[in-house]
């Protein structure tokens, strides 16, 4: 095979990959009603073109951001969440093992599906705690994932009623991730780290520091007219803590919840995810919605 031919190769690779996501995610929209598919052709024609080569190239050759077309299931199911459940709170439960991180970022394209739906700027703020690897670590996979996906487009469903009568008009054409990024929110920042955040999963009481962090990352956010979307995964800091009783990792996702619910108490729309690979306990459901992988 000529260098050419493996080109081809890995990028019929890689447009094949795409449009099974695609695949999977619009059966999974249409079977619980979620009025959206997931439309891969300017994507595909981009890829063809060369014109994205550069970043479509780390789906073979660094595959830390590509995200397992089994998992994109549970994506809908997470946006259908934040569009029709009025709790605050939800979370992903994967009790299989640790959350993959490409799974994690993915939830960002709940920002232009629901400014699709609602006209609400979400803006999609990954809190992570304070640890420069885990923190480099968890970006680098955001922006190689951003890379290989940022172009895929989001089509409402025709006959759709309760849109909203105006949005962005360069989105309008291409309502993509990146557009939305870059046109509806006009931010570059995503993933904000948080003192003591290993902590307040532990004891339930969050620092000066910490308190004076996340509400600067909401202001911000409110500054520029939009909403915080709080993504919060839970990475072990050890490998005694990732073999910690379920019923542990769910009391620290309560003590995450409460401690947002409680500091952006009348804050308007405002949207939590967790994310553990524990699941929560029955009463838990009466205040958080859950989806599983």
């Amino acid at each position: 095979m000529n260098k050419k031919e493996d080109l081809d190769y890995h990028v019929q690779r890689f447009v094949t990959h795409v449009q099974d996501l695609a695949g999977k995610f619009n059966n999974r929209a249409r079977k619980i009603g979620l009025p959206i598919q997931m439309d891969t052709r300017r994507l595909v024609h981009l890829v063809h073109s060369g014109a994205i080569l550069d970043e479509t190239a780390n789906f073979w050759c660094n595959p830390l951001g590509v995200l397992q077309p089994n998992d994109v299931a549970v994506i809908a199911d997470c946006c259908f969440e934040l569009w029709k459940n009025e709790r605050i709170d939800g979370h992903l439960s994967t009790p299989g093992g640790p959350v993959r991180v490409p799974v994690i970022t993915a939830l960002q394209w709940a920002g232009p599906i629901l400014y699709l739906l609602t006209g609400r700027r979400y803006h999609s703020s990954f809190i992570v705690r304070r640890n420069p690897f885990l923190y480099k670590t968890f970006s680098k996979v955001l922006s190689l994932f951003q890379g290989m996906y940022r172009n895929i487009d989001f089509l409402v469903d025709e006959g759709t009623k309760g849109l909203p009568s105006s949005i962005n008009t360069i989105f309008k054409n291409w309502p993509s991730t990146d557009t939305y990024q870059r046109f509806v929110l006009e931010a570059r920042e995503f993933v904000f780290q948080i003192s003591d955040l290993g902590e307040l999963f532990d004891e339930g009481t969050a620092s000066v520091q910490g308190v004076r962090q996340i509400k600067g990352v909401n202001d911000q956010i409110r500054g520029n007219g939009s909403t915080p979307l709080f993504i919060v995964p839970h990475f072990a800091r050890s490998q005694h803590e990732s073999a910690a009783p379920s019923l542990e990792v769910i009391q620290g996702m309560r003590n995450i919840f409460s401690w947002l619910r409680t500091e952006f108490r009348g804050c308007q729309n405002q949207r939590i995810i967790g994310l553990s690979s524990a699941t929560l306990e029955y009463e838990d459901l009466d205040s958080t919605w859950e989806v599983s992988l």
